[in-house]
């Protein structure tokens, strides 16, 4: 749809799928450090079914997690940053300053990237991408999804604030606004929940 992207309630079950497993993580003091598009995998909706079951999406690749309690990789990789074009300035400034609101940034650019078909930070090499990242503005998603719903638009400009604290605290948060976000395109009420946090 539109340029390359998923229609919004097929990006927002993915995305809210995804935040669950997040939260889960957060809840635990496990900050994921590479969440994006290919980190998240999708199951069949049955056995020799080719639908996808959306709802049901996983987090995957635990690989540079790391416990906010102990500062410790899980993997030992200390070194191992993220992925350019998802991760948050912080991140891609230090590593180890990664923390939860730095996977609220890297959920937000993958809910950018499953709308748009690209991450929101671009560049012609990997420093480049950082360099955008840190000290320049990502292109509004209406640009490139005009009919996006504005709450929508609201959730990933919060995600993606280059200053952790005006992003969503954790994924607890930032799912309840996921969750916001589904009811009014389905027509199911909000819950209010878009300021939260």
């Amino acid at each position: 749809k539109g340029s390359g992207g998923l229609p919004e309630l097929d990006a927002l079950d993915l995305t809210m799928a995804a935040s669950e497993g997040l939260w889960a993580a957060h809840a635990n003091n496990i900050v994921h450090r590479d969440i994006k598009p290919e980190n998240i995998m999708i199951p069949y909706l049955a056995k020799g079914s080719t639908e996808f079951d959306l709802k049901r999406a996983k987090l995957m690749d635990l690989g540079l997690a790391r416990s906010e309690d102990t500062q410790q990789s899980l993997t030992g990789a200390q070194a191992a940053m993220g992925t350019p074009g998802y991760m948050a300035p912080e991140q891609a400034m230090d590593a180890k300053s990664a923390d939860k609101r730095s996977d609220v940034f890297s959920m937000g650019a993958t809910l950018y990237a499953l709308l748009t078909g690209r991450a929101p930070f671009k560049g012609e090499t990997v420093m480049k991408v950082l360099m955008a990242t840190m000290h320049e503005p990502h292109e509004p998603i209406v640009k490139a999804r005009p009919d996006i719903c504005p709450a929508i638009n609201e959730v990933i400009e919060k995600c993606l604030a280059k200053k952790q604290e005006h992003r969503y605290p954790d994924a607890r948060q930032l799912l309840n606004a996921l969750t916001d976000c589904r009811a009014l395109l389905t027509g199911a009420g909000g819950a209010g929940a878009l300021s939260a946090g």
